[in-house]
């Protein structure tokens, strides 16, 4: 929880959307104990297994002409992030 905090924060997320699959905690236990800030963009956190492997990907949406545009930063960048 505190990784997924410090990335949402530093992302400058103000209101996210959470998804899941295959995830044990459902997304309204998980919203009471996110950090947003009071000002910035929306995203999107996905939540999902691979194999016996958990994968939290965050998303949030690119500007330019096409709608359904997002960018994703995946959980091994987390982990090389968190590693530096």
């Amino acid at each position: 929880m505190k990784l997924l905090n410090r990335r949402l924060q530093a992302l400058q997320f103000n209101q996210v959307e959470l998804k899941k699959r295959g995830f044990p905690v459902e997304p309204e236990q998980l919203r009471a104990r996110l950090k947003l800030t009071r000002l910035g963009r929306a995203g999107v956190v996905i939540f999902t297994r691979r194999g016996d492997q958990r994968i939290m990907c965050i998303g949030w949406r690119l500007n330019g002409k096409a709608k359904n545009s997002v960018g994703m930063i995946t959980g091994n960048q987390l982990k090389a992030e968190e590693a530096n």
